[in-house]
């Protein structure tokens, strides 16, 4: 058995998620910090990638627009996706509704805590959610008397939904169950809200399944499955969202489109064509390469997206684009070579002097407590890989 042990510098009230896909024994985190510091560590499955998909032939430049209806809304849609398939599972920290999973659903509604997670929507944070049965979502913001008080909607879905009580299951064939509606909001910075097999129209013939993920900063996505309706168009429905005054809403749907992707819009966006100095337009970041225009690194792995679209080819929307096992900024640094081997004239492994040194044969040193930096000791058994968050910063995680 081999052990993966990190001593790592972070600016202390930075927070931390470890987020294990290995067999864990144990995890152990030494925080060599004074005693008021307090961080919540949890451990979850590694979730998906974003989907990407690269095409050499794809222009360097998009030719889409946004208008000023788009600022005015604060958000734009950027991407619909088709014929995928989405597993609307129950994910391994999902919480079911047991209300409604033991006595229906049709027209209700119940408060979500999602304090945990830092929202800001156009400007406006919030800690709870207000879920309705019929697919709306709409977060609770706290105003003062110099802010309007305007709540956000999301509304994925809207129609007249109805969730089957479990002792009516049987009634149900066994492809249509489970009949329920969960949500997972320990997420790193986002919360997932799933209706299973509810009813349109609750009609008993017409199951469907559809999820609701938003993120801290304002993206947003909307999940389908409708592949369980024998109808080839719906009716009755409607969907869209809403973050300041003018909303946008559709009721123009087609069965093969499974995914909505919606991306916040700033004020700065309108003058500065690169927020986050990237080297990418913020035009194609949303509509050419589907990565985010306002985090240089999309994916958290150490490399500019892009960098990853121009310079090394790997993938901008997921951090294990070159090996499963390590990050692609380590993977580049380690070329191939054996982490766990050590260079000439030293004792310590090749991967504490790429992570510690940022090269393979750099000077080693360990880091050191100040001020402003605490030291972190990580200690993980098993087998396999994970990563472990800080902040906006993913530190590869091995074992062997």
């Amino acid at each position: 058995m081999q052990y993966g042990c990190y001593d790592m510098r972070f600016r202390k009230k930075s927070s931390v998620l470890a987020n294990g896909v290995f067999a864990i024994a144990d995890t152990v985190l030494y925080l060599v910090i004074p005693a008021v510091f307090a961080v919540a560590v949890t451990c979850s499955a590694n979730e998906n990638a974003a989907n990407f998909t690269s095409d050499e032939n794809a222009p360097a430049q998009t030719n889409r627009a946004l208008s000023a209806l788009d600022y005015e809304r604060g958000f734009v849609l950027t991407c619909v996706r088709y014929n995928l398939t989405n597993d609307f599972s129950i994910t391994q920290n999902g919480i079911v509704n047991n209300q409604w999973r033991n006595f229906g659903a049709s027209e209700d509604w119940f408060y979500l805590n999602v304090s945990n997670i830092l929202f800001n929507i156009s400007g406006l944070t919030f800690e709870t959610l207000r879920v309705a049965s019929n697919g709306i979502i709409e977060p609770i913001i706290r105003s003062d008397e110099t802010t309007p008080f305007l709540n956000p909607i999301f509304c994925p879905f809207t129609s007249l939904l109805g969730i089957v009580p479990e002792f009516q299951w049987d009634s149900l064939p066994s492809q249509n169950l489970p009949s329920l509606f969960w949500y997972d909001n320990s997420r790193y910075d986002s919360v997932l809200l799933t209706w299973q097999n509810v009813l349109i129209n609750r009609e008993a013939q017409k199951p469907f399944s559809f999820q609701a993920e938003i993120f801290s900063d304002g993206k947003f996505v909307y999940r389908y499955d409708f592949s369980k309706l024998n109808e080839q168009s719906i009716s009755s429905f409607s969907l869209g969202a809403k973050f300041m005054s003018v909303p946008w809403q559709t009721n123009l749907f087609t069965r093969s489109a499974v995914e909505m992707e919606f991306y916040p819009l700033y004020d700065a966006d309108k003058t500065n064509s690169d927020y986050d100095n990237d080297g990418l337009r913020t035009i194609d970041e949303l509509f050419l390469y589907h990565t985010d225009p306002h985090r240089a690194d999309m994916d958290n792995d150490g490399l500019e997206d892009g960098d990853e679209i121009h310079v090394y080819n790997t993938n901008p929307a997921n951090p294990f684009s070159l090996d499963p096992n390590y990050i692609d900024s380590f993977s580049i640094k380690l070329e191939g070579a054996n982490p766990f081997s050590f260079p000439n004239n030293s004792t310590n492994q090749l991967w504490e002097h790429i992570f510690y040194s940022g090269t393979k044969d750099g000077s080693f040193y360990y880091p050191a407590t100040n001020a402003e930096y605490a030291v972190m000791k990580v200690a993980v058994s098993g087998a396999g890989a994970g990563i472990l968050r800080i902040d906006d910063m993913i530190v590869p995680l091995f074992v062997r």
